[in-house]
């Protein structure tokens, strides 16, 4: 083997040994970005973006199928990737609407449960949950199912098994005549 041959070697033989840091594909307030480090604080996170997170934001981790978590400064992340976090003004609240009844909530992103339990008593399994979608078809919401909650956004209940006829007056009166 020459000298030549050795040079071209040895950076391939350092990299085996020292690889190349792995870098992590994040989301936030749905940009993406690439982070290199395996656990960031909130701090650091906030320190992503350009211009950074201010202080009058909250930030959060997107828990698909969960309520998302606050992140606070000091609090350590494990950063992987296809991990989303949001930003919300700090204390911000939510004006919703379920069955013409409005509420206030705090969540920026609600599964259909959480929905659910917003209303006292909460809707129970007998109604299904409807989101309403002005100019286009109402969007039934499944338990699990996440929203992004945004201000005026309208819901509505409705029975979640209807059977035509039953305890309609002439179905009522019929069955009484046959008996």
């Amino acid at each position: 083997m020459n000298e030549n041959q050795q040079r071209d070697e040895r950076p391939e033989e350092a990299r085996k040994h020292h690889p190349e840091p792995q870098s992590f594909e994040i989301q936030i307030d749905h940009q993406d970005y690439k982070v290199k480090l395996p656990h960031m604080t909130g701090t650091q996170l906030r320190h992503v973006p350009t211009p950074p997170i201010g202080p009058d934001r909250d930030l959060f981790e997107v828990v698909p199928g969960g309520t998302d978590r606050k992140i606070g400064d000091e609090e350590v992340v494990e950063i992987r990737n296809g991990l989303h976090f949001s930003t919300a003004p700090t204390h911000e609240t939510f004006e919703i609407q379920i069955d013409r009844h409005h509420y206030t909530v705090k969540l920026r992103h609600m599964t259909g449960t959480q929905l659910r339990h917003v209303p006292t008593p909460p809707i129970g399994p007998d109604r299904d949950l409807f989101e309403v979608v002005p100019g286009g078809s109402d969007r039934k919401i499944g338990d699990e199912e996440v929203v992004e909650i945004r201000n005026g956004l309208r819901f509505f209940t409705a029975p979640a098994q209807i059977n035509p006829g039953v305890g309609s007056p002439v179905r009522e009166r019929h069955r009484v005549a046959t008996q």
